[in-house]
């Protein structure tokens, strides 16, 4: 059953029919990848290679010592064109790597993560693992919670409440072991008591998929369809029904929130040695074949709408992120 509701919110036509039934698909290599040293929320990385490397496919690329910060990897095998700065989507410009793939590629290998400690904390960390909702938080710093503050509840949201998106869904669907796993990590890391992974009520095949996996240790909950319902504040209140209090972070009322998506990167670093190289994202709107896909870190955005068949029709602009905050 649906639990309670936020205040206020909206209910704008959500427009994921295009891809939510579309399983997720690897999109192609392209002739060069631009991996950014600043994929994150605070410090960006330097560059520990140089022009012409030959780099393998999970090596580190990019680093900093700075407490708020993620190390950065390479997503192929290939050589190093040139590390140069580059203008991002947000508008912020970024120092990148440049690669030229190899031909041939092996996307089930790649170089395992060099763990210094055999904490999750520490799998989470050197794999380069962000919040992987929009935010790119870094997750090692949310796992750092302070001594006199106890993590109760870890929330891993489900609800991608955002029109046209549908990577979490697929993920959920396709990947709900891994989603399981990782939230199981997430809440052993911090010493939680309960874990929660909360999916909105419009995508009831999600929650089934990860209640047939989640067994007595992680509960699937239903949480009411409404945008910002995958906002942390909108969603502690609705699965805890307390309030964070402004200017605080959710850890003053005991809660813990991550993506579905950072929670299934969870589980392959800490399981597969396996950094964060790529991810699912969805393009949709006016093109030929709108779906997810399975997306190498530093692939051009035209790249993607190549991969989805192209433009088809007229088209304002091109948003990165949903359209409600991208």
């Amino acid at each position: 059953m649906p639990l309670r509701a936020f205040r206020g919110g909206l209910h704008p036509a959500d427009r994921k029919a295009q891809t939510s039934a579309r399983a997720i698909e690897r999109a192609p290599v392209p002739p060069r990848l631009t991996v950014p040293l600043s994929q994150h929320l605070g410090a960006p990385c330097s560059s520990v290679v140089a022009r012409d490397d030959r780099v393998r496919r999970g090596q580190l690329i990019g680093d900093t010592d700075a407490m708020i910060g993620a190390p950065v990897h390479a997503p192929v095998d290939g050589v190093v064109a040139a590390i140069e700065p580059v203008l991002l989507a947000s508008g912020a410009r970024s120092t990148a790597v440049v690669i030229v793939p190899d031909e041939r590629q092996e996307f089930d290998r790649w170089e395992p993560l060099a763990l210094v400690g055999g904490s999750t904390s520490d799998a989470v960390r050197s794999a380069g693992i962000v919040g992987l909702g929009g935010a790119a938080f870094p997750t090692t710093v949310k796992l750092a919670t302070p001594h006199d503050v106890r993590i109760k509840t870890v929330i891993v949201n489900g609800c991608e409440c955002e029109p046209y998106l549908t990577c979490d869904h697929r993920i959920m669907l396709e990947e709900p072991r891994r989603v399981v796993r990782g939230a199981t990590l997430l809440g052993k890391a911090v010493g939680a008591e309960r874990v929660v992974i909360a999916v909105e009520d419009n995508k009831p095949d999600a929650a089934l998929a990860l209640i047939a996996h989640a067994g007595d240790a992680v509960e699937v909950l239903s949480v009411p369809t409404r945008y910002p319902q995958g906002a942390e504040r909108q969603l502690i209140w609705s699965v805890l029904g307390v309030e964070v209090p402004h200017g605080k972070l959710p850890s003053a009322v005991g809660a813990l929130v991550n993506n579905v998506a950072t929670a299934a990167a969870v589980s392959w670093a800490v399981d597969d040695r396996k950094p964060l190289i790529e991810r699912v994202v969805t393009v949709a709107g006016n093109v030929r074949a709108p779906g997810n896909y399975l997306t190498l870190l530093g692939t051009p955005v035209s790249a993607l709408i190549e991969a989805a068949g192209g433009i088809s029709g007229p088209f304002r602009r091109i948003i990165a992120g949903g359209p409600m905050t991208g």
